[in-house]
């Protein structure tokens, strides 16, 4: 079986003068450095999976607890960058995901070097036709009628970020008939030639029953056949779902912070370095003082 394609980036160009932009400094007078570390986290997830990433609940949460900033502050931040074009508006209503056409210009950029084409997929690839170089494929989209036009922008109760139940089904169903006739995942012939002995429930349930969160166990499974692991991939993922739920960020408030295990899996999230729990109990002995108490209270007794 043919080596997937990374479709992320290890590391991405950062512009010298980037605290010279008038709307990084605007940014700046209104956030103060809050504003600036929630864009460049988000351009991270960006370039970490590509050249866009899912506006959901779980980005806010997870920027909110990395950064140390508050929900409604993140959500404020979000705001605002969609309202400067910092990130492409009309995505961040429609199909929810953050990206911009300067984020998908130096990705490209960055891609020249490989010796292969890159497929992207057509509605979140926003440059122009003259602007999009030779070794960017298009895939081709299905017609979609899910684009909601009175979206109102992020608002303080994630309502709007956090997509209702049927439209994760639906997107879920949409994404497997794209598998079909896209490049983007495994084509036909080489699918028969390996069995999908990797993407069956038998290998998705051990990781289900690892994983602590027991929500959206559909979409899950979709992501997992997208990944199709072998079982080297499937030890590791296994390994780390187990050190995650003794992580510091996933045993605060009775685990808010635990994503959705399709999210956990789109965003490769095996690869994180974790805190380890910081431990409640501190030792209140202290050798000195207890020294000190047996001289001063315990009675000398003569014979």
């Amino acid at each position: 079986m043919a080596r997937p394609q990374k479709r992320g980036l290890s590391y991405f160009p950062f512009d010298v003068d980037f605290f010279s932009d008038k709307k990084i400094k605007r940014l700046r007078a209104k956030f103060g450095n809050d504003g600036v570390s929630v864009y460049i986290y988000i351009l991270c997830e960006i370039y970490r999976n590509g050249y866009y990433t899912e506006l959901d609940e779980d980005l806010v949460l997870d920027i909110s607890d990395e950064l140390n900033i508050s929900e409604n502050s993140t959500t404020q931040i979000l705001n605002y960058l969609l309202s400067r074009s910092l990130f492409n508006d009309i995505l961040a209503k429609s199909v929810k995901v953050l990206t911009a056409a300067s984020v998908q210009r130096r990705y490209q950029e960055a891609k020249k070097g490989n010796k292969t084409d890159i497929e992207v997929e057509r509605k979140f690839w926003v440059l122009k036709e003259e602007e999009t170089l030779s070794f960017i494929k298009l895939c081709p989209v299905e017609n979609k009628s899910g684009i909601n036009s009175g979206f109102s922008g992020i608002n303080p109760s994630l309502s709007e970020i956090n997509p209702i139940n049927k439209s994760k089904v639906n997107k879920s169903k949409v994404n497997k008939t794209k598998s079909s006739s896209c490049k983007c995942t495994e084509d036909e012939d080489e699918q028969k030639q390996h069995p999908v002995k990797n993407c069956d429930e038998t290998y998705f349930n051990r990781f289900w029953n690892a994983y602590p969160k027991k929500e959206h166990r559909l979409e899950a499974f979709e992501q997992w056949r997208l990944l199709s692991p072998d079982n080297e991939l499937l030890e590791i993922i296994i390994n780390a779902v187990i050190n995650h739920t003794q992580s510091e960020k996933w045993n605060q408030e009775n685990g808010k912070y635990i994503p959705l295990a399709e999210n956990w899996l789109k965003n490769k999230r095996w690869e994180d370095v974790l805190r380890p729990v910081k431990s409640s109990k501190k030792s209140t002995y202290d050798i000195n003082k207890i020294f000190e108490y047996s001289k001063n209270n315990i009675p000398d007794f003569e014979d």
